[in-house]
């Protein structure tokens, strides 16, 4: 134990001990039964080991010069032959445990992310380098959107230590969104899956049926667009696919060609003036005037209802620019893609600028023209079988990646660490506010010079928990725990490194603190209590 002087319980203590000490010396010497001598060597026994309990208490240290300029400084969970492995591997000769640490070196190794914030103090004229410590089955590093658009991709990246193999897994209530193999050892993994619920929303990371964390995110509704659909004859695909169009809000546009010269139209939620944003049609109509206009303009196209791949897709590759191929992995009509859910027997080929919506056989090109394709045969089925759930975020997911830039976004990356700088970023805002409102603070915004639409501003937030930003989203701010120590001590590391680079480092000598093994202690306090028994028997 180690007593604190500066408070007065430490003071209370070490004046009953001295009073303790001082009735043992007075019942002693008042003993008529002993001899001089006898008492003498009682006396120096039993103050010998008071002077033991002393020393103990007060744990002397004094500093030793060593050798070594660099030293391992690891935090209480970290065990010891991983300390030694690394001892091993670095050359290290010095290492210390967290609490135990006082000394000076030019270099010190932080191991681990449990260390207090008074060593951090110590270590201001020191380079410092830093080793995370995991333990196994953990996350080790994550990232997802904190903000994200109704039906955009939401996309997890990280590293885990598992020790053994199963699966990851990302879980709304009951509701698996993603999963991915993983194998003992250390493991690099990407979940994604379309955000379909409008609002503050969370899923739970599960690792072979065990929770390891809770990501929370905030999904904004999605901007009200304008579709055509330019198409021979509507089919029953297409007119559910214009009808749910409709029922979220959605202007649609149905265009069919009758005759060579004759076209027909049927709007739903009609409005004057508006111009396409999205134009959805098949390979057949491919060369028809508005699909023309619409690649011209950089106005984003669907193909589906495809009915011959191999034709189909030549046909749009003429129309659009686009280069697309098809491999054949089936030889049956059609493949299951989910329950109540068919493809075509094709898949896309691997191509520059090309991305597969996750979950379903479709792909979109960006480009210019954003030019997406559909392989799968029908999706109304799922509509017809009462599953309106499944149909909404099939669709949700496809349109996602055609959907114009939105204007005013803000984006920030999780997780949000309370008590460290945090960026928050602003795309495509046309009035550039020179501050953020955030959690009833502002935050400066400094504005790109290559694209004056960009911005960005940092904060610090200071309590845990849902924000809001700017009146318009929220974010969540993680509190004390593994990510906020892991950040914070490598948001330390980093700026003390970068500033021992500009200002050098002070003192060349390097020492280190040494105390008393506690195993000497031990020996010291079994020899006196020996002693003391002894010395009755033998007198």
């Amino acid at each position: 134990m180690n007593l604190n002087w500066s408070e007065p319980t430490s003071w209370i203590i070490g004046g009953l001990l001295l009073m303790l000490l001082g009735i043992q010396v007075g019942l002693l010497l008042r003993n008529t039964t002993l001899t001089t001598g006898r008492k003498l060597v009682r006396l120096s026994l039993n103050i010998l080991l008071w002077l033991i309990v002393a020393g103990y208490i007060w744990q002397p240290r004094w500093r030793v010069t060593v050798d070594s300029k660099q030293a391992i400084v690891a935090a209480g969970n970290v065990p010891r032959d991983y300390i030694n492995r690394l001892k091993d591997s670095l050359r290290i000769a010095e290492s210390f445990h967290a609490d135990d640490f006082k000394g000076q070196f030019e270099t010190v190794t932080l191991v681990g992310q449990q260390v207090p914030a008074s060593l951090l103090s110590q270590l201001s004229a020191t380079f410092v380098q830093w080793i995370p410590y995991f333990q196994p089955d953990v996350i080790q590093s994550i990232q997802w959107k904190e903000v994200v658009r109704r039906g955009e991709l939401q996309q997890v990246t990280g590293r885990l230590q598992a020790t053994e193999k199963g699966w990851l897994k990302l879980v709304f209530g009951a509701q698996v969104l993603d999963s991915v193999a993983v194998t003992a050892g250390t493991n690099a993994f990407r979940l994604r899956f379309p955000a379909f619920a409008a609002g503050r929303s969370e899923a739970v990371l599960v690792l072979n049926g065990e929770a390891l964390d809770t990501l929370r995110y905030f999904t904004r509704p999605a901007k009200k667009l304008t579709y055509q659909f330019v198409l021979g004859s509507p089919d029953f695909e297409t007119k559910t696919l214009a009808d749910w169009l409709g029922q979220q809000g959605n202007s649609v546009l149905l265009t069919s060609t009758v005759s060579k010269d004759l076209q027909t139209s049927v709007a739903i939620n009609k409005k004057s003036g508006a111009v396409p944003d999205i134009i959805i049609t098949d390979a057949d109509n491919g060369q028809h005037a508005v699909v023309k206009k619409a690649v011209s303009q950089g106005k984003p196209v669907l193909f589906l209802n495809l009915a011959n791949p191999d034709t189909d897709i030549r046909a749009i590759n003429q129309a659009t620019g686009s280069n697309w191929s098809l491999r054949r992995i089936s030889n049956e009509d059609h493949v299951v893609v989910a329950s109540g859910l068919n493809a075509l027997p094709f898949s896309f080929a691997d191509a520059l600028h090309q991305q597969p919506v996750a979950g379903v056989p479709v792909a979109v090109q960006y480009g210019q023209t954003n030019v997406a394709v559909s392989l799968i045969a029908e999706t109304f089925p799922l509509k017809l079988s009462g599953d309106s759930v499944a149909y909404s975020k099939l669709w949700t997911a496809i349109l996602a990646p055609l959907q114009p830039a939105d204007k005013n976004s803000i984006l920030v990356d999780g997780p949000v660490i309370s008590g460290i700088v945090n960026r928050i970023q602003l795309n495509n805002w046309t009035v550039k506010p020179a501050t953020l409102r955030v959690a009833g603070d502002t935050a400066r915004v400094r504005y790109s010079p290559i694209n004056p639409l960009s911005g960005e501003a940092s904060y610090v937030f200071s309590k845990a928990g849902w924000t809001s930003v700017q009146d318009s989203v929220d974010v969540y701010v993680e509190g004390k725990g593994a990510w906020q120590q892991t950040q914070q001590v490598h948001a330390y590391a980093l700026a003390q490194t970068a500033n021992q680079l500009t200002t050098g480092v002070g003192d060349t000598t390097h020492w280190r603190e040494v105390r008393v093994p506690m195993w000497v202690w031990l020996l010291l306090f079994l020899g006196c209590l020996t002693a003391l028994w002894l010395e009755p028997k033998l007198g």
